[in-house]
């Protein structure tokens, strides 16, 4: 099902004389998102709006010589009043390219995660489980872990994954919904390198100073990693969709 919604994406924001694509655009390429994975939800003043959530897309765009750059922010409001906030950059020879390439982007890394934790519906591109953490019995839906640029070994890759989930489990996280991406880039010949953890849309000062600490190798051309997590209580009933 991914990759035929995947597809359909692409060829919404193909290159094509239509005018350039705008954050309206993007806001309905998520519901249709919403929709192909069986949530009810209708495009009400700029909003994707549904019993469980309210959603909106909005895009930036900047043009360099060969391509384009899309900066997409996704906001979700919860039912409970939550604001989440994922981004993405997307890159294309065009702007519907570089919008598609953010959208693809965040399905790939976020999407699912923030689907499932906060419909409570299924879905199966989400890996849940269940851990203590703080003393309380918590649900954990991982998403999948995107790279860009030259991906590092698979094993130096899972070693950094159960990294960030000892992390996770040795924090002492309040009960509730929570919100984590973690971030992991380099330049070659360890010019730069970026470590980030964000909990709850702010800087996690605890968490990134660990991240510092993983041994990763020097790269030779640039790379990233990038994995987001949501977490709630275990102990939460079953939710329905109205």
């Amino acid at each position: 099902m991914l990759a035929s919604v995947l597809k359909k994406l692409t060829e919404k924001f193909r290159p094509s004389p239509k005018p350039l694509a705008t954050s309206e655009d993007a806001t309905k390429a998520f519901q249709m998102l919403f929709e192909s994975h069986g949530l009810p939800c209708k495009l009400i003043d700029g909003w994707v709006r549904a019993d469980c959530l309210k959603a909106q897309a909005r895009v930036s765009l900047t043009q360099h010589p060969n391509n384009f750059i899309a900066n997409l922010e996704l906001e979700i409001q919860t039912r409970a009043g939550q604001q989440i906030f994922e981004m993405f950059v997307g890159i294309g020879p065009t702007v519907h390219d570089a919008i598609g390439d953010s959208i693809k982007n965040c399905c790939l890394g976020s999407f699912h995660v923030l689907y499932a934790a906060v419909t409570g519906l299924p879905c199966s591109h989400c890996d849940i489980r269940e851990w203590e953490i703080g003393g309380i019995r918590r649900k954990v839906h991982i998403g999948s872990l995107l790279s860009r640029g030259i991906a590092p070994s698979d094993l130096l890759s899972q070693q950094w994954c159960e990294f960030l989930f000892d992390l996770l489990r040795n924090s002492e996280l309040p009960g509730g919904l929570h919100w984590i991406r973690f971030f992991h880039g380099a330049l070659p010949g360890g010019v730069m390198r970026e470590d980030e953890a964000m909990l709850d849309n702010f800087a996690w000062p605890k968490a990134m100073e660990e991240l510092a600490s993983f041994p990763w190798s020097q790269s030779e051309q640039y790379r990233s990693q990038r994995l987001f997590i949501m977490l709630e209580d275990a102990n939460v009933p079953g939710r329905t969709i109205g």
